[in-house]
């Protein structure tokens, strides 16, 4: 009986420090209050901080460097923000807070879309026209992004270059 008890204490215990740890990171990437608080070009600019530390760029070539990796992740940012799910709440989804305005092309067209996917009278016009309407934006942000990578690609050595490959920057 005793040893049932410190192995339900223990467990009872890991699982509350894993809750604190997982809050602690929501809170470190700007995520706090249930990722409220959660600020697009602050990642941006962590991820291009990260970037160059990784790359070790003079400041000379980072002047050169960072526009363009600034353009990279502005674009994969675009391709990736009509793939979000555009509410929380629901099965799994947190609170029933609705998400922030999109901000991107993508993100607007995703966001149509569901609010006609939302509509009880929704007809399959209507559906179609949004989901072609997204498809088209997510096509755009994607040969965007192909052109901005190019551009950088173009401004790094080849060791940079395999760097920015293993960080997931480019292809």
């Amino acid at each position: 009986m005793q040893k049932k008890t410190i192995v339900t204490l223990l467990a009872a215990i890991a699982v509350v420090a894993g809750l604190g740890m997982g809050l602690a990171m929501a809170q470190n990437m700007g995520g706090g209050g249930g990722g409220r608080n959660w600020d697009p070009a602050q990642i941006r600019q962590r991820a291009a901080e990260r970037v160059k530390e990784t790359l070790a760029p003079s400041d000379e070539e980072w002047t050169v460097i960072e526009p363009k990796l600034n353009k990279v992740l502005e674009a994969s940012a675009e391709v990736s923000s009509g793939m979000r799910s555009m509410r929380r709440g629901g099965p799994g989804g947190g609170d029933a807070t609705p998400a922030p305005e999109p901000t991107t092309a993508t993100g607007k067209a995703a966001q149509d879309l569901q609010a006609t996917l939302d509509k009880a009278d929704a007809t399959p016009e209507e559906i179609k026209a949004k989901l072609t309407a997204l498809r088209e934006a997510r096509e755009k942000a994607k040969q965007e992004l192909e052109t901005a990578k190019t551009a950088l690609r173009e401004l790094l050595n080849v060791k940079q270059e395999a760097q920015l490959v293993l960080m997931g920057t480019l292809d």
